[in-house]
């Protein structure tokens, strides 16, 4: 339904406003009236061509506005027709399409504010509006429209059949795509192998492992910073075990002289135990620092080792992707590749195997289907009689 045109600067009209409310209404006036101004104006909403010459005189541009509200069925095409043009628009609220035709005849079209081509809003706009007198808007007279109103018709077998045809239709349309890739495989084939053998080469040469770069990467940070690494593990084991003022020396005389006031005061216990934990904590921690201390050692060999290493995975992932896992599950691919073009005659052959079954399995659901439409078309054509014999024209044929 159309709810609102607004028209501005169009051929004669300088100014127009036109609403419409739910039901049947009837435009009339005599010749010259603007009747027909106002279909034209309509048809550029529908994605007619523009014409300068339908700009007003002394006017810069045209301006024609519609706010539509199509019926569910149609709502549903508009809204996959502007889904893949990428335009939102929600079929509860009015779709707005405005066009507007420079003094140079250039136009710009948009649909909800977005700026569409002309191809688009054409395709919108035979949803919209059947323009019954103008031929560029009767769906009857347009070839591309007249399945889609002869499958209206089928019956509920003929739609399974519909239904049949299509899911035959894209077996054979995935099964033709195996075909041509496989063939296209097998002749580009030769030179892929060859350049897919070298990329497999080189990455098993490397022979790399799940997160070792990780693991490279930390073991060089600890090299790198072996010496300043013993010293504080060094300055920390004389705080905490070795010095004569370090922790643990200091607490165990804390200790002593706390369990000499347990003999005169029974409140010292808690303040004992609360000692005695901390010199086991202490303990704890100096055996992780000799641990460590004894585990980081400066190694220049081992560090050039480690960066070369890097190096090698470095220059890998500048090819095939950043880290080892990348790296890993790239060959994955390339070797299942490499695979499918050793074997591409045998695929190729199950391949065209498979698409002969889906030609022939098509083949019986587009006969089942011409059938479905066959009567379908019989009782369109029984049901256009009976409403032509009511229009007084019984002796004419459809």
């Amino acid at each position: 339904m159309i709810e609102l045109l607004r028209v501005r600067d169009f051929a004669i009209v300088d100014r127009l406003d036109l609403e419409l409310g739910p039901g049947f209404t009837v435009l009339t006036g005599e010749t010259g009236a603007g009747k027909s101004i106002l279909l034209q104006a309509l048809g550029l909403l529908l994605g007619d061509r523009a014409s300068r010459d339908w700009v007003r005189a002394g006017a810069p541009e045209a301006r024609v506005e519609g706010a539509f509200v199509p019926p569910a069925p149609a709502a549903g095409a508009v809204a996959a027709v502007l889904e893949e043009a990428g335009i939102p628009w929600d079929p509860a609220e009015p779709l707005v399409v405005t066009r507007v035709v420079a003094a140079d005849g250039r136009s710009r079209a948009h649909v909800n504010g977005a700026l569409v081509p002309l191809h688009v809003l054409a395709r919108v706009g035979t949803h919209l509006v059947e323009v019954s007198s103008q031929h560029q808007h009767q769906s009857l007279l347009r070839e591309e429209e007249h399945l889609a109103l002869l499958d209206a018709g089928l019956d509920a077998e003929g739609r399974r059949a519909f239904e049949g045809w299509q899911a035959a239709f894209a077996a054979w349309q995935e099964a033709r795509a195996e075909v041509d890739r496989l063939e296209r495989l097998d002749r580009e084939g030769r030179d892929r192998a060859e350049f897919l053998r070298f990329q497999i080469g080189e990455i098993r040469a490397a022979g790399l492992e799940p997160g070792e770069d990780e693991r490279l990467r930390a073991e060089r940070d600890l090299l790198a910073h072996a010496t300043k690494l013993r010293e504080a593990y060094e300055a920390a084991e004389a705080e905490l075990y070795t010095a004569d003022t370090a922790a643990l020396p200091r607490l165990g005389r804390a200790q002593r002289a706390l369990e000499a006031a347990t003999r005169w005061d029974p409140e010292a216990a808690a303040a004992l135990d609360l000692v005695t934990e901390a010199m086991a904590l202490v303990d704890e921690a100096a055996a992780a620092v000799r641990r460590r201390l004894g585990e980081v050692e400066a190694d220049p060999a081992r560090l050039e080792a480690v960066e070369t290493r890097l190096e090698a995975i470095r220059r890998l992932e500048r090819k095939h992707g950043a880290g080892v896992e990348t790296i890993l599950q790239k060959l994955e691919r390339l070797e299942a590749e490499l695979a499918e073009i050793e074997n591409v005659e045998w695929g190729l052959e199950r391949a065209r195997t498979r698409l002969q079954e889906a030609e022939q399995g098509l083949a019986g659901a587009a006969g089942a289907l011409r059938a479905a439409r066959e009567r379908a078309a019989r009782g369109l054509e029984r049901r256009v009689a009976e409403e032509l014999a009511a229009l007084a024209m019984g002796k004419a044929r459809f």
